[in-house]
């Protein structure tokens, strides 16, 4: 039997996102929680988005770090690290438009239903009732915030 290194889906040109994301995982996953819980939980949270080119060529990585606000109070404590790689497409360098409008429009949503995901999974075994958190749809990142060179 041959093993061969798993392939990234084709990518499907498309002007507005010439992205494709490669892979999406968990850096870090806590949760704990009281002994007695209320029946309706609702946690304040707070986001951070970091981004980093690779060391691959054409490669980039953002973390969706949600931490919840108020552990010292609260009966549930979250911290949840996710991490999205993905890969330019198109021609030439990324121009910093691009890569945060990706980045804000269509990573960010994927990287927060993985949270979302693991989270109601993960509570749900802890015997929890379901949490409500919510999750910012527009971040805010903006192209200041990205250490890129400018295209050329």
């Amino acid at each position: 039997m041959t093993k061969t290194a798993p392939q990234p889906p084709p990518a499907i040109p498309d002007p507005d996102f010439p992205f494709r994301i490669l892979r999406i995982f968990f850096s870090k996953v806590l949760i704990e929680r009281a002994r007695e819980l209320p029946t309706e939980l609702a946690l304040e949270h707070l986001a951070e988005v970091k981004f980093a080119p690779r060391k691959e060529d054409r490669q980039y990585q953002t973390h969706l770090r949600l931490t919840s606000t108020q552990p010292q109070s609260s009966p549930v404590i979250v911290e949840i690290e996710a991490i999205g790689v993905f890969e330019y497409t198109g021609e030439g360098s990324p121009p910093k438009a691009a890569l945060v409008h990706f980045i804000n429009n269509r990573l960010l949503f994927a990287l927060a239903t993985s949270v979302a995901q693991l989270l109601g999974a993960t509570t749900a075994q802890m015997g929890m009732p379901p949490i409500w958190m919510p999750v910012p749809l527009a971040f805010g990142l903006t192209e200041d915030l990205l250490d890129v060179p400018s295209s050329s």
